[in-house]
C-alpha cells in the first residue's frame, strides 16, 4: 500500500507540471507508473484526453482541433478478462500494450460520454500493423450468453479516474448503444464506417465491425 501511495504521489507531481510542454518534460509524461492491485495490473497513465461540452459533444477550437487536457488516470488489465477469465464477460486476445492504445486513442478522440456523476465510459477499436481495417481483439458475449470474436471494446470508468476495458459483442440485445462520439471518431477521423453502418450497428446488425 505504501508502494501504490508513492506511485500515485509521483504521479501527481508529474501531472501538476503538464503546463510544462517542453521536449523532457514530456518524455516523463508519457512514462506509466505500473503497479499491481488485487491481483491486477495497472498503469497510472499521464495522457491527453478530450474535453466534452454540457451537450456531451467533443470542444473543438476555431480551426477544428479537439480541445484537450493532461489528465491522471489508473487503467487496470482485468485478469478475468485475461489469463482468469471469468465464463460471462469479455475476454481479450490482444496484448496489454493494444489494450491501452485503444484507451488512450478513445480518451483522446472524445469516443466517451458522461455515465454517472464525474465518470464516463467510452469504446474502441484495434488495428493491425499496415491494415486500416479493425483487427478482432478478442471475444465478447451475447445475450444468450455465447462467446465469438468481435472487434470493439468498452472503457468504464467505475470510479473517478480509474478505467479498465473488456471487448464486446455489440449485437447482444444485453449492450448499451455506442455513443454518437465514438460513431463521429470512427466515421470522420478514422473512416471505417458510414452513416450506413451507424445504423445497422444501432439496430444490431451486421457492419464492418461486427
Amino acid at each position: 500500500m505504501m508502494e501504490e501511495a508513492a506511485a500515485r504521489e509521483a504521479a501527481e507531481a508529474v501531472a501538476r507540471v503538464a503546463e510544462n510542454r517542453d521536449p523532457l518534460v514530456a518524455q516523463v509524461l508519457a512514462t506509466p507508473v505500473s503497479m499491481t492491485r488485487d491481483g491486477n495490473d495497472e498503469e497510472i497513465l499521464n495522457h491527453d484526453v478530450a474535453l466534452l461540452g454540457a451537450d456531451k459533444k467533443v470542444e473543438r477550437d476555431v480551426n477544428g482541433n479537439i480541445n484537450k487536457v493532461l489528465v491522471t488516470e489508473t487503467y487496470t488489465y482485468h485478469k478475468k478478462h485475461r489469463e482468469q477469465h471469468e465464463p460471462g464477460s469479455g475476454l481479450w486476445k490482444v496484448s496489454k500494450a493494444k489494450e491501452k492504445e485503444s484507451f488512450q486513442n478513445c480518451r483522446a478522440n472524445g469516443a466517451f460520454t458522461k455515465w454517472k456523476t464525474n465518470t464516463h465510459k467510452g469504446w474502441g477499436l484495434i488495428f493491425d500493423a499496415n491494415s486500416s481495417a479493425p483487427a478482432i481483439l478478442g471475444q465478447g458475449v451475447d445475450h444468450e450468453g455465447n462467446m465469438s470474436d468481435v472487434k470493439v471494446c468498452k472503457f468504464v470508468e467505475g470510479n473517478a479516474q480509474r478505467w479498465h476495458g473488456y471487448p464486446i459483442n455489440y449485437r447482444s440485445l444485453n449492450e448499451e448503444t455506442i455513443c454518437d462520439s465514438a460513431f463521429e471518431y470512427w466515421e470522420k477521423t478514422l473512416n471505417v464506417i458510414d452513416k450506413s453502418d451507424i445504423n445497422d450497428i444501432k439496430n444490431k446488425e451486421e457492419s464492418p465491425l461486427s
